[in-house]
């Protein structure tokens, strides 16, 4: 029993109190299909990077990679600040998390606003790059939910 909460702890995989072992305790991506979420983004960016210095050179490839880096941190960071706001009894850190996500998402709008008017990047190959997240977590999902074991899998679509 938490004497917190007054509940007793849940067997169920998905109940809050199995968020004890959340990305921000762990110290980032600890959750297997975060890690395959986060490589799979890693990959496509990759991958991005490649077809995009066949097509234009380096300084477009370089472009992309930039911006896919820039999309596979703020996914890291995310992961870190939303694992310890959903972490049971973590109350004074919920406050400095979510404050924390506040700021990440105001940096990464400052960053690429700064990228764009110094022309560092090409706002194509921004584009791209940034197209790594929802493609590389789409491939992670897909190949995440197979990875998944059936005990775990049927328990969280009841």
């Amino acid at each position: 029993m938490d004497p917190r909460t007054n509940q007793t702890e849940s067997a169920d995989p998905i109940a809050p109190s199995s968020f004890g072992s959340s990305p921000a305790r762990e110290g980032g991506l600890s959750d297997p299909r975060l890690k395959l979420a986060g490589g799979a983004v890693a990959l496509v960016g990759g991958l991005f990077s490649l077809l995009a210095f066949a097509w234009r050179g380096t300084g477009f490839a370089l472009s992309v990679s930039l911006s896919a880096t820039l999309v596979l941190l703020n996914l890291y960071v995310l992961a870190r600040a939303l694992g310890a706001i959903l972490r049971v009894g973590a109350t004074s850190s919920k406050l400095g998390w979510t404050f924390m996500a506040f700021i990440k998402t105001a940096a990464l709008l400052a960053v690429v606003y700064i990228i764009l008017t110094r022309k560092l990047v090409d706002p194509l190959a921004l584009v791209i790059g940034l197209a790594a997240l929802p493609v590389g977590l789409t491939l992670g999902s897909l190949l995440g939910d197979k990875a998944v074991p059936a005990s775990v899998s049927s328990r969280s679509r009841r």
